[in-house]
């Protein structure tokens, strides 16, 4: 009976016993704030290639500018085409990489593009990392929500207030994300039969079927159980990357030669992630104090904001699934990224205001100080770097998708809309009385 399911929509966020000691912490925070920068940088990447160079070009070409291409529009010019969000290619990426480590049904492990039996496979910290620091920080929904409100009040905008655009905006940025997401598990289910060559097995056809149609190729299903904690221990539809307690096949993989065992230490090393973090601040601190470039500035400074951002979305998702499970409609509500997704919001459309009042005094006075230039340098990193990981899409559309495919889409549409018109209208309640907007 529907009584009788219960779901955790994230169980991959919630520590596991291999990671409840010291050492196991440390870890997971090095490897999710290795994770957080890399993902936040490459939002802001995408973000200049595929449209926020077209309309603001840099001062000094660079590397970034020779594959700009004119996509999306921050809907602060006379550029048309705000609804596709200067943030969309992003959230779309976060939300297929969510998919491909969110398979469609238990047989497929968590890596699956890897081989059953990669070392990987068994390393839940790097799952838990990617799902939450690549993915989640990869997506934003604060930048995204601050643009719609930008575009919706006009203040800033050459073209005034664009209320219609801003609400396309948001339809395009939710059916985008889903979809994005559910290709990810689809495409996730290919590679796992191309790496490994094995069909789906009765349960993961049913699986699939279910999670397509609604509907299983056996008429009786098995109800799930629930633990003491109260969540789903057997569904076989849920996942988590600490559900496999008894070690897989130890076997290793097949010689491939020796420049696919490079490639695959490379890419797959235990500490690739974190030489490649190292890397990557060492670029953003060289053009900033080499090169002088702007651009590496706020790509340093954004970058220190990222981990604490994560860290604190990680910690608020451990409320999923504890409040409001004597409610049909708000037992699987998913509250850690709902409150972690509104007060990003909050913070990003605040921090957007009082940088829109500073840079607006600023030129009215024509006066540019010290002062008011790091101001802004801080600014650019609470709202990109903290703000924008704080909140997330590719959580959000996996945990829509995952309600929607229980026997009723009732709480999965709920939660869209209140996550939406919630995030909409707190920013709005902060940002016109900041800005001194009231019309």
């Amino acid at each position: 009976e529907l009584e009788s399911v219960d779901i955790d929509l994230e169980d991959e966020e919630r520590p596991s016993h291999c990671l409840s000691c010291l050492s196991g912490q440390v870890e997971v925070i090095l490897y999710m704030s290795a994770f957080a920068i890399i993902g936040s940088s490459a939002r802001v990447y995408l973000g200049r290639i595929f449209g926020y160079d077209c309309e603001f070009p840099p001062p000094q070409e660079d590397y970034v500018s020779l594959f700009s291409t004119c996509v999306t529009s921050t809907g602060m010019t006379d550029q048309r085409g705000g609804a596709l969000f200067i943030d969309l290619p992003a959230n779309m990426l976060g939300s297929f990489f969510m998919g491909l480590v969110t398979p469609l049904y238990d047989d497929i492990p968590v890596l699956s593009w890897l081989k059953a039996d990669h070392r990987l496979q068994e390393y839940p910290t790097m799952h838990l990392s990617l799902r939450t620091a690549l993915c989640g920080s990869l997506t934003t929904f604060a930048s995204w929500n601050t643009q719609m409100i930008m575009m919706i009040v006009g203040r800033q905008g050459v073209l005034g207030p664009q209320v219609v655009q801003a609400l396309f905006g948001y339809l395009i940025g939710v059916a985008c994300a889903v979809g994005s997401m559910q290709f990810g598990r689809h495409l996730g289910m290919i590679l796992y039969k191309w790496r490994n060559g094995s069909s789906l097995s009765k349960s993961a056809a049913n699986a699939v079927v279910g999670a397509t149609f609604g509907a299983s190729l056996d008429e009786d299903e098995e109800s799930d159980t629930v633990d003491t904690n109260g969540f789903s221990t057997t569904n076989s539809n849920s996942f988590s990357p600490f559900r496999s307690e008894e070690p897989k096949s130890t076997n290793t993989e097949s010689a491939a030669g020796l420049p696919c065992r490079i490639m695959d230490v490379i890419i797959h090393g235990k500490y690739s992630p974190l030489i490649f973090t190292a890397l990557l601040l060492s670029l953003f601190l060289v053009g900033d104090f080499k090169m002088n470039s702007t651009f590496h500035k706020d790509m340093w400074i954004c970058a220190l904001f990222a981990p604490p951002g994560t860290l604190l979305r990680w910690r608020l998702s451990l409320v999923n699934g504890k409040w409001g499970r004597d409610s049909e409609l708000l037992k699987y509500f998913p509250f850690g990224t709902f409150f972690a997704n509104i007060l990003a919001c909050v913070i990003s459309a605040s921090v957007a205001a009082t940088m829109y009042i500073i840079d607006r005094d600023s030129n009215a006075n024509s006066v540019n100080t010290t002062r008011t230039a790091i101001l802004m340098f801080l600014l650019k990193g609470l709202k990109s770097g903290f703000a924008g990981n704080l909140s997330t899409v590719s959580t959000f559309a996996k945990e829509i998708v995952l309600l929607s495919e229980k026997r009723t889409v009732g709480p999965a549409y709920f939660y869209a809309f209140v996550t939406v018109f919630s995030c909409c209208l707190m920013s709005l309640a902060f940002y016109l009385p900041i800005s001194g907007d009231y019309s």
